[in-house]
């Protein structure tokens, strides 16, 4: 849950952001047309676009079905997943892999968001052994190349 550092859950700021994150019928109706197809165990909206509509949602590390599921943030707003598809076959993903591997703030970075990526599933306090330390878009793991791109729930990165 997003918290913004503030630590009383009743501050009204907080409770803003807390129904920003509640999953609605009319979100799950829109994440259908978004997906052309039925969203799956969405648990909630990780960012909204200015028109108020879900990007990006969140999904537990286990769906209904006993899928593990390692994409804990999910995009689903066309234009986000066209921006992400065109960075994606531009070749900016090599040129960030050699970045990552002599731009050390840069790969220090990348690996926060990694991390934080990985807290923020945990906290739903679902273990999946399959998927754990895992990061869906090929974000890094100890011991491996990072590739692909992620959202970390404020950064893209690629």
């Amino acid at each position: 849950m997003a918290n913004l550092g503030i630590q009383d859950l009743s501050h009204p700021l907080q409770k803003r952001v807390n129904a920003l994150r509640e999953v609605t019928q009319a979100d799950l109706d829109c994440i259908e047309i978004q997906l052309g197809r039925t969203p799956r165990d969405v648990h909630a909206i990780a960012y909204r676009c200015p028109c108020g509509k879900p990007a990006v949602v969140e999904t537990p590390p286990r769906l209904a079905d006993g899928t593990p599921f390692p994409t804990f943030y999910y995009a689903t707003c066309p234009r986000l997943t066209a921006a992400i598809s065109t960075l994606e076959t531009t070749g900016l993903m090599g040129q960030m892999n050699e970045r990552l591997e002599t731009d050390a703030e840069l790969a220090g970075a990348y690996h926060a968001a990694h991390d934080d990526y990985i807290a923020a599933r945990s906290a739903l306090g679902i273990d999946v052994a399959e998927v754990e330390n895992v990061s869906a878009g090929g974000m890094p793991t100890t011991g491996s190349e990072p590739s692909g791109v992620a959202f970390d729930g404020t950064n893209i990165w690629v």
